[in-house]
């Protein structure tokens, strides 16, 4: 998995210069910056929507009880979670899916008859 770092790099991406302040800032930076004030955002219970990407929203799964099999049944109960949800768009899911899927290979001699 590639963190941001090395995204960037292979995009081949520059420092980026705030036209307000000046101060100049990495993609990284300015890409975890993004993420920090989108999680902040969905903790709070509000939705994200990136155009032609997704959405980010907020999930709340709910206690539970469950028995455990292997310490004799005992039953362990788990607390409400809050969970970020992602939903992508129409769009995102064209381009995960426009790419031909490749065929395994055959071995030798099969099915030449």
């Amino acid at each position: 998995m590639a963190g941001l770092l090395q995204i960037a790099k292979a995009a081949g991406a520059n420092p980026v210069r705030c036209p307000h302040c000046g101060q100049q800032f990495t993609i990284t930076k300015v890409l975890e910056m993004i993420f920090i004030c989108i999680m902040q955002e969905v903790r709070e219970g509000g939705k994200v929507s990136i155009r032609n990407f997704g959405t980010f929203s907020l999930r709340v799964l709910h206690s539970r009880t469950l028995r455990n099999p292997f310490a004799g049944g005992r039953e362990v109960t788990f607390p409400d979670r809050k969970v970020m949800s992602f939903r992508q768009s129409a769009e995102t899911k064209r381009f995960m899916n426009r790419f031909k899927k490749i065929k395994p290979k055959t071995e030798e001699g099969e099915g030449n008859d």
